[in-house]
């Protein structure tokens, strides 16, 4: 991996959240509906709404709109919250724990729970372990995510009682949430480190590492294993942005205060700078997370290089 490659995906993961920007932008100012109305209340006159448009500068074109809200970005200043009458920035960066928090446990969850059964499923291929796990990752990516959120409500909170069905304060709070964010996650490991594995198994190296008597467990840890996570890195930091736009639907269902629940709020209530901060720094996660893949796979194939 040379510096010129990096130099390369750097600057197409600029461009590529500019353009995030730009959307997102043109979409707020499209939907109907206009802060300054909903600010000051239906009963405001024309002259009020009038002179609050003004003061916000929503009387302006929206090129000159959105060259000067990215302007200031560039400097840090991503605005002020129309409602909570502080920086937008802080808004989101309060609550970016929260949603950091639920994706790492439902990614934690996915992980620990997929890759193990899809090796398992490869290592035993068309026994009953391998059609269960297959079994296992259509469910899992079968379930929609809010109806999977409240059935584990009605199961573990209301009928139960073992976990509390919202909120956020003890790590118990957390289980609930994560496991709904992570399951169709672990559908996607299953099948793609099954066919990875399957794949890798059927090569002459490993046949090769067998036929001079390692153990079994060696030739699939150290043979196998590093070369079939190729593919498996490709999703997992894939998905691991995904998970960040999927946790919106999850902290709604279960009042979790996240960056997601938060940038819903904004939009219902037409809070154009914590929206478009909230996007921008979930764009930038989710564009680093891409890039780090990148790097990663520099240290898992030489060929890459």
């Amino acid at each position: 991996m040379t510096l010129d490659y990096l130099i390369r995906r750097s600057l197409q993961s600029l461009l590529l959240i500019l353009l995030v920007t730009v959307v997102v932008f043109l979409l707020l100012h499209i939907t109907p509906g206009d802060p300054a109305t909903i600010i000051l209340g239906e009963q405001a006159t024309p002259e009020q709404i009038a002179d609050l448009r003004r003061s916000m500068g929503l009387d302006r074109p929206l090129l000159e709109q959105y060259l000067r809200f990215l302007s200031n970005a560039v400097q840090g200043n991503f605005g002020q919250s129309i409602r909570a009458q502080r920086a937008a920035l802080e808004v989101v960066i309060e609550r970016l724990p929260a949603t950091l928090q639920l994706t790492a446990g439902a990614f934690a969850f996915a992980v620990l729970v997929g890759m193990p059964i899809g090796i398992l499923s490869a290592v035993k291929r068309f026994s009953l372990w391998d059609h269960g796990s297959m079994l296992i990752a259509l469910l899992a990516q079968s379930m929609p995510v809010f109806w999977l959120g409240l059935m584990l409500i009605v199961v573990f909170a209301v009928q139960l009682r073992w976990l509390p069905a919202s909120g956020m304060g003890q790590p118990q709070h957390l289980i609930i949430p994560a496991v709904t964010l992570g399951t169709f996650l672990i559908g996607l490991i299953i099948r793609l480190t099954r066919s990875s594995m399957l794949e890798v198994l059927s090569q002459e190296y490993v046949r090769t590492a067998r036929a001079k008597g390692l153990r079994e467990r060696t030739v699939l840890v150290r043979h196998a294993l590093k070369n079939a996570l190729i593919p498996v890195v490709t999703l997992l930091g894939l998905q691991l942005g995904l998970l960040l736009g999927g946790a919106v639907i999850t902290e709604t269902v279960f009042a979790w205060p996240g960056m997601g629940m938060a940038t819903v709020t904004a939009i219902h209530q037409r809070d154009y700078p914590v929206v478009q901060t909230a996007v921008l720094v979930s764009a930038v996660l989710v564009v680093g997370i891409n890039w780090s893949v990148d790097v990663v796979y520099h240290y898992l194939d030489p060929r890459i290089r």
